[in-house]
């Protein structure tokens, strides 16, 4: 066989691996922590194995999963790939295992039993007229707070002006709501992108009382940060938090702008920050694939701690690209009343999400689960499955389209 035939296949083969090196950054190091506490609210002991590289994404789930009562048992450095396997392994004994991916993750190779789960939810909105039909109408209450709070807006692009809001609205606001140890964006990534922004301050006659950051340099102008004046509870009583959206939409509409991005939010459905766009029509941003920070979380035991966690934690998590999916746990007294349920999961469903995976504790025997998919499905209007959980037993998928009609 002749070399100029051999070559091309040989280097084929060695290309590839190296693609695979290159993408999956094996060389990149992680840190490995077992985290020892109590489930958030709960005297339930609880132990997680952590293995990451972004401090972001460890912080707040550490502080959704246990809240104060935690503490590091164990923590060590080592390679992507050796954290990944060691942080299922049985060594570390954990009731929770938690590991973020190297892109790009796919979905697909995600164990059974286990969600692939993103760094953000990213959620958007059309503004345009067949958008917000009906639109302002079912907002009149916060207009009507806006009127008689004598709120107002105008806009700055000047640097004092931003320098003003970080300090005196945005981190008061943060610290507020989170505590003084809460996250916050770093000034120097307020001052990189304020030349492409503007900054929309509510006005209570000459005085700002709240402000949020728009980032104008993307496609789409994408809502960054926001705050309230000294963190002020007199000043959201006004109305002034909720009037921040409804300004954005008009100023970014006489600007001649079809759509606005609300930027991305923790995939946890009952979080603060997500409920609140959600509660805007605001729906979900496909995204091509699955990125840096996603994270892979396993429930590798089924303990009151664990159980725990899980019902006070609905996600969004990735099926397939690019869409998502979310998963909800319930109790099975829970089941028992239905209308309630539907209640319950109309608060938490967000647009553009896809399936519910509602995973129920100790359910009696399929016959109810799957009789229970179909009011859910229809109240809904997304396909849902139900499985007992932690039994694999799934219920197929109930799509709306195939719901009997009453």
């Amino acid at each position: 066989m002749r070399m100029s035939t051999i070559l091309p296949g040989v280097l084929r083969r060695l290309r590839k691996p190296y693609r695979a090196v290159r993408s999956f950054r094996l060389w990149q190091r992680y840190t490995l922590r077992i985290f020892r506490g109590t489930a958030r609210g709960t005297e339930l002991p609880l132990r997680m194995a952590y293995a990451g590289k972004s401090n972001e994404n460890r912080h707040w789930l550490v502080d959704r999963v246990f809240g104060d009562q935690v503490e590091i048992e164990h923590e060590r450095r080592l390679w992507a790939v050796q954290a990944q396997a060691a942080v299922l392994s049985r060594r570390w004994d954990s009731d929770l295992a938690v590991c973020e991916t190297l892109p790009p993750a796919d979905e697909s190779r995600v164990p059974s039993g286990s969600y692939l789960l993103p760094f953000w939810v990213e959620l958007a909105m059309g503004i345009t007229e067949a958008d917000l039909k009906g639109w302002w109408e079912r907002y009149r209450k916060i207009r009507s707070q806006i009127r008689r709070s004598g709120l107002s807006y105008a806009v700055r692009s000047d640097w004092a002006a931003f320098e003003a809001f970080y300090h005196t609205m945005y981190i008061p606001h943060i610290r507020h709501l989170y505590g003084p140890a809460a996250r916050t964006a770093p000034y120097e990534y307020v001052r990189s992108i304020h030349e492409e922004s503007l900054l929309l301050l509510a006005m209570q006659g000459d005085t700002p009382v709240a402000g949020i950051l728009i980032d104008l340099e993307h496609r789409e102008p994408v809502l960054r940060v926001h705050g309230v004046l000294d963190a002020a509870p007199q000043y959201v009583k006004a109305g002034a938090f909720s009037s921040l959206v409804l300004f954005a939409v008009e100023e970014l509409r006489s600007r001649g702008f079809d759509r606005i991005n609300f930027g991305g939010s923790r995939p946890i459905l009952n979080d603060g920050p997500l409920h609140f766009k959600r509660l805007f029509r605001a729906s979900v941003v496909e995204k091509p694939q699955p990125r840096d920070g996603d994270f892979m979380l396993t429930p590798r035991r089924d303990t009151p701690a664990v159980r725990q966690v899980l019902l006070a934690n609905p996600f969004a998590f990735w099926r397939g690209k690019p869409l998502m999916d979310w998963a909800v746990f319930i109790d099975r007294r829970q089941l028992e009343a239905i209308d309630t349920l539907c209640d319950t999961l109309q608060h938490l469903a967000v647009a553009g999400l896809q399936t519910l995976h509602l995973h129920v504790f100790d359910a009696a025997g399929t016959d109810s689960l799957a009789e229970a998919a179909i009011p859910l499905a229809k109240s809904l209007g997304v396909p849902v499955r139900i499985d007992r959980w932690p039994s694999s037993a799934v219920i197929p998928c109930v799509p709306p389209g195939s719901l009997p009609q009453s």
